[in-house]
C-alpha cells in the first residue's frame, strides 16, 4: 500500500510538472501544416515572389515583405503593389492610296525591265472613285483583235447618226467578231463602217488622241493603255454610245466564248461581273513597213469590271512575247498588280 501510495504522489507530480511546461508556453503556437498554404515560388529579376495557391501572393526586396494582388497567367508578377500601366496596342497603319501607287509602279518597273522597250501598257480607272493608274507606253501598242470593239461602236456611232439599226447581216457579223473574236466578221464590220476613214474618224469621236489606225489591217491599229479606256467608257451611260447601243455591245461582251475570258477577268472576285475584249496576234515579218515583228506575239485585254456597283475600266496591252501563254500571263500578273490601286479597297 506504501508503495502505491508513492507511485501515485510521484505521477501527480509529473503531470503538475507537465502542466505547468504547458503553461508557460502558451504564447507560442505550434503551426499546423493544414492551416499553411503550400506556396510556389516564381522568380523575377528583382525580387522573389512567393504566390499561394488561393492566388494571395508576397513579394520580398531588400528584406521588405509587402502584399500584392493575386497574380494571374495573363502578365508577369510584379515586384510593386500597384499593377503596371496597361500597353495600348500600336496603332494599324494602312498604306494610303499614294503609297500603293508607288509600290504596284516599282513592281511593274521590275518587271519591264525583263521585257523588250515599248512591251507593256496598263491602264485602269474606277469611275466611282475616280482612282486611277496608268503604266508603261501611251501609244504604239498593236490592239489586234481588240480593234473589233473599237469597230464596232464605231459602226453603231454612225447608225446612230442617220437614225438607222445594224442590218441583220451587222447584227450576225457583229455576234461572231465579239463573241468569237471572227476575223472575217471583224473585217466586214470593218469595211461596213467606212474602213480605215471610217475607223480613223471613230478614233476621234471617241477623242483616242494617241490611237492611229492600221495601215495594212485594222489588228495593226496602234493605240495606248489610256486611250483603250474611251472604248470601255463609251459603253457606260453619259458615253457618246445611245442606251440601245450601249445594252447590244455590252450583251455580246458577256457572252464571249469560255476560252476567251483570260485576260483582265482575273481581278473579278465573287459577286463581281466583267466584260472584255481579248485580242492576240503572232505578228509576222510579210505584214508592211512597221507591221511585223519576226512571229512575237501580241496580247491584250480590254473591258470592265464592276465590283461593289463601281465601274472599273481597264486596259492591259502587251506586245513582243515569245508565246501566247507567256503574253497571257504577262496580262494577267499586269491587270492584278493595278486592282489594289483602283479597287474600292
Amino acid at each position: 500500500m506504501m508503495v502505491r501510495r508513492g507511485v501515485r504522489v510521484w505521477l501527480l507530480a509529473w503531470a503538475a510538472a507537465m502542466l505547468w511546461i504547458v503553461g508557460s508556453c502558451s504564447d507560442a503556437t505550434v503551426p499546423n501544416p493544414v492551416d499553411a498554404p503550400p506556396t510556389r515560388v516564381v522568380q523575377s529579376p528583382s525580387s522573389t515572389v512567393r504566390t499561394s495557391v488561393d492566388g494571395s501572393a508576397t513579394s520580398t526586396e531588400g528584406g521588405v515583405a509587402s502584399t500584392s494582388r493575386p497574380v494571374t497567367a495573363s502578365r508577369p508578377p510584379s515586384a510593386t503593389s500597384s499593377p503596371p500601366p496597361a500597353q495600348s496596342a500600336p496603332a494599324e497603319r494602312t498604306a494610303s492610296p499614294q503609297q500603293i501607287s508607288d509600290q504596284v509602279t516599282a513592281r511593274m518597273r521590275d518587271i519591264a525591265k525583263h521585257e523588250p522597250a515599248g512591251s507593256i501598257s496598263v491602264a485602269a480607272v474606277n469611275t466611282a472613285t475616280g482612282r486611277r493608274y496608268s503604266f508603261g507606253a501611251a501609244q504604239g501598242m498593236w490592239t489586234a483583235s481588240a480593234y473589233k470593239l473599237l469597230v464596232l461602236e464605231g459602226l453603231l456611232l454612225e447608225r446612230q447618226r442617220t437614225g438607222a439599226w445594224l442590218t441583220a447581216g451587222e447584227i450576225a457579223d457583229a455576234t461572231r467578231a465579239i463573241e468569237n473574236s471572227d476575223n472575217v466578221a471583224g473585217y466586214r464590220l470593218f469595211l461596213d463602217m467606212g474602213g480605215r476613214s471610217g475607223l480613223t474618224r471613230t478614233i476621234q469621236q471617241l477623242g483616242m488622241t494617241h490611237t492611229v489606225a492600221g495601215r495594212t489591217d485594222p489588228t495593226f491599229t496602234t493605240t495606248g493603255g489610256q486611250d483603250c479606256l474611251a472604248m470601255a467608257r463609251a459603253l457606260l451611260p453619259g458615253g457618246p454610245l445611245d442606251a440601245r447601243s450601249r445594252s447590244f455591245v455590252l450583251g455580246l461582251m458577256s457572252h464571249i466564248e469560255s476560252d476567251q475570258r483570260w485576260g483582265i477577268g482575273v481581278i473579278a472576285g465573287p459577286g463581281d461581273t466583267f466584260v472584255n475584249k481579248n485580242g492576240w496576234l503572232p505578228v509576222q515579218d510579210d505584214n508592211g513597213p512597221g507591221e511585223t515583228d519576226g512571229g512575237r506575239w501580241v496580247v491584250t485585254s480590254v473591258g470592265i469590271v464592276t465590283e461593289h456597283e463601281q465601274h472599273i475600266l481597264i486596259a492591259v496591252l502587251t506586245q513582243h512575247q515569245p508565246s501566247l501563254g507567256a503574253g497571257q500571263q504577262l496580262v494577267e500578273t499586269l491587270a492584278r498588280l493595278v486592282e489594289p490601286v483602283v479597287s474600292q479597297g
